[in-house]
């Protein structure tokens, strides 16, 4: 992907700014039902192998070395992958934004999609070791703990929108294309309680 210039309309931010790609742009119900049941009939037969294979090394059945070794690189993939990402993902129309950590955004953010009944957008991402991610991420939660309205979703009040314009100065932080417009947009409405009823 080509980077952009950085934000003209805002100097603070100092990391280049990225158009959002097309497939981080959720929307519900982006697969049908129909095309979900086909994934899952294709992918069966690997899930069902990988069964059998973790219940005969469970069960200290003899097992070649292969599968041994496959098994244990899955499973070490899987527990121990170093990158990890912050993300910032808005509910731009709820004035709601959720902030966590995955390996893989994409996935996390088409998971949170699909049950959303709005349309949901990453606005910023930051990639980094997986204990500096868990750390602050923990940091902002704590900094933003007033503002929590549920899971890691909080309201996007003044506060929290100046902790998310500071993590786009982050060295390691990606700005997506749509985050000065979904910035804007909070920062033009009335955060009062009763604002949102």
């Amino acid at each position: 992907m080509a980077k952009e210039s950085c934000n003209k309309t805002d100097p603070a931010l100092t990391s280049e700014i990225m158009p959002t790609p097309p497939e981080i742009k959720i929307r519900l119900s982006r697969r049908t039902k129909e095309e979900a049941q086909e994934e899952r009939t294709r992918r069966k037969p690997e899930h069902e192998a990988r069964r059998n294979i973790h219940k005969r090394l469970m069960d200290g059945e003899s097992s070649d070395d292969h599968e041994l070794e496959e098994f244990t690189r899955r499973r070490s993939n899987a527990t121990q992958n170093p990158d990890q990402y912050i993300y910032v993902l808005a509910a731009p129309s709820l004035a709601m934004v959720k902030i966590g950590y995955a390996a893989q955004i994409l996935n996390r953010v088409e998971l949170i999609a699909r049950y959303s009944p709005v349309p949901l957008e990453v606005i910023l991402s930051i990639h980094s070791e997986r204990l500096v991610v868990k750390k602050l991420e923990q940091s902002i939660h704590e900094e933003c703990q007033p503002y929590y309205s549920h899971g890691e979703w909080f309201r996007a009040t003044p506060e929290v929108i100046a902790v998310i314009r500071r993590l786009a100065t982050h060295e390691k932080a990606t700005v997506y294309s749509s985050f000065s417009a979904v910035i804007e947009r909070w920062e033009a409405t009335d955060h009062s309680p009763l604002s949102s009823i």
